[in-house]
């Protein structure tokens, strides 16, 4: 189907939207080639990270592409949780406030807690209004050829032998209308059946053996895309199954059947979990938190519920101006306020430009979040680069302070924050640095690729054993002068 759009279009659309990021023609043109000759396939649930490997383009530039992408119109994101057994994709409304940690997977009847660093997928599907595909209408889907598709998250790979169990299963489709009771008759025999709705990835299972009686079920779809009751027994036989769709949209259900499709007893179950898949690059709800056009754009979207959100490893930066009130008496109040004004638009900038965001900013200091170490270390590196072409760069004295490790995301005055001792930490070692050092704990030194960008960045580097304020063991931190 062919797109509405032409590259100019995309261009004028990208460029409006105030805090996106500004593309080049060449990303721009790939980009509009991809909306116009990708398959439907290719532009439903897509990962910004698959893109990128693509069309050659960094991680960062494809995530801010499609975000931008999105709040212009173009495409649309979904968050999920992903099954750590299969790898559906459990939808969840929109945006960090309707995350949690447990969910359920209809298709194993399992109850999993999803690892918010890595299980939590954002995956975006073109609009409707600038190219129809047909995952936009029920009517245009064929059951036993997309329903996988719909059902898992497009950023998986089935092992083979379970991919051709599902792709087996299918027996045939039905559509359910909006208020329709429709009734389906069945020869049973002793097996498993499914009736999966892959769009709200809900299942009921029906096992059919001579231990039990009965032939007929009373199945409800409800409004929210569950289909209940989840687990159903029935003799073999001839069967009657009522399907009845209380919900305001027509709903495409998929017969399936296959004795290894019965879920596992919980008691029979092994922990941990072993999933029957692998996965593809995809763009994790950690890695949407700390980034700056995210922030930029969806401002409610990033605001997490009031309980707050659990993470187990994110790496905070802090930053402080010293002397920044002798500045003024220094050098006069005119220049002191435009040389701090720009130490501000590079900090952002580097912090953005690494895969970071900015969470706030206290006085002449700045508090930001990061998906990694490696990121935050060489936004602090890029700071101390980018300062000193500023004129009278000599008078700013750049304090820096970075720690990573578990935190709470929290809604403080319907802004994001983050508590806990990860954050006190990380303030904390920010007040120990010297003026224009960088320091930074163990846990960061410790990193992937940390070490790296301290060695091409030519530090000196003093290893030091501190007590904090209201941290019961000494920490071991590393200056970097």
């Amino acid at each position: 189907m062919t797109s509405i759009i032409d590259v100019d279009a995309i261009k004028d659309n990208l460029t409006a939207i105030k805090g996106g990021e500004k593309f080049s023609d060449e990303i721009l043109r790939q980009f509009n080639d991809f909306i116009n000759d990708a398959s439907d396939d290719e532009l439903f649930r897509i990962s910004p990270l698959r893109y990128a490997e693509k069309y050659n383009v960094s991680h960062l530039t494809a995530t801010n592409l499609f975000l931008t992408a999105t709040r212009a119109g173009i495409f649309e994101f979904s968050w999920g949780t992903l099954c750590p057994s299969c790898g559906v994709f459990v939808v969840s409304e929109i945006g960090l406030r309707y995350l949690g940690t447990k969910y359920f997977c209809a298709l194993c009847t399992l109850p999993y807690e999803a690892d918010t660093d890595t299980a939590v997928e954002i995956a975006f599907t073109i609009s409707p209004g600038y190219r129809r595909i047909r995952f936009h209408n029920p009517k245009e889907i064929n059951m036993q050829e997309d329903w996988m598709h719909m059902m898992f998250s497009t950023s998986i790979a089935l092992f083979p032998e379970v991919h051709q169990l599902l792709h087996a299963s299918f027996q045939k489709g039905f559509e359910i209308k909006p208020g329709e009771k429709k009734v389906i008759k069945l020869e049973l025999e002793p097996n498993h059946y499914v009736f999966i709705v892959p769009a709200s990835h809900s299942t009921a299972h029906i096992a059919v053996n001579e231990e039990h009686v009965g032939h007929f079920v009373d199945l409800e779809l409800m409004e929210d895309g569950r289909i209940l009751p989840v687990m159903t027994h029935l003799a073999p036989g001839s069967a009657e199954i009522i399907i009845e769709n209380h919900s305001t949209k027509s709903r495409m259900i998929g017969l399936h059947k296959d004795p290894r499709m019965a879920p596992t007893a919980v008691e029979d179950r092994v922990y941990p979990i072993s999933s029957v898949y692998n996965t593809t690059p995809y763009l994790t709800g950690k890695q949407l938190i700390t980034n700056q056009t995210f922030h930029n754009l969806f401002p409610k979207e990033s605001i997490p519920a009031d309980e707050g959100l659990e993470f187990n490893n994110i790496t905070f930066l802090f930053t402080d101006l010293k002397g920044s009130t002798a500045l003024y008496d220094r050098i006069g109040d005119a220049k002191a306020y435009k040389l701090i004004l720009q130490h501000f638009d590079i900090l952002r900038d580097t912090i953005a430009e690494n895969n970071g965001a900015v969470v706030k900013t206290m006085g002449d200091a700045i508090m930001a979040c990061f998906a990694s170490p490696s990121d935050a270390a060489l936004a602090a590196c890029g700071m101390k680069t980018k300062l000193r072409t500023l004129k009278e760069s000599e008078n700013l004295e750049l304090k820096i302070g970075i720690h990573n490790g578990p935190t709470m995301a929290i809604n403080t005055n319907e802004q994001l924050d983050f508590f806990g001792q990860t954050v006190n930490i990380a303030s904390r070692v920010q007040n120990a640095a010297g003026p224009s050092e960088i320091v930074i704990t163990s846990a960061v030194y410790n990193s992937p690729g940390v070490q790296d960008t301290i060695e091409k960045a030519c530090f000196e580097i003093v290893k030091e054993q501190e007590i904090f304020k209201g941290v019961s063991d000494k920490i071991t931190i590393y200056r970097l002068m």
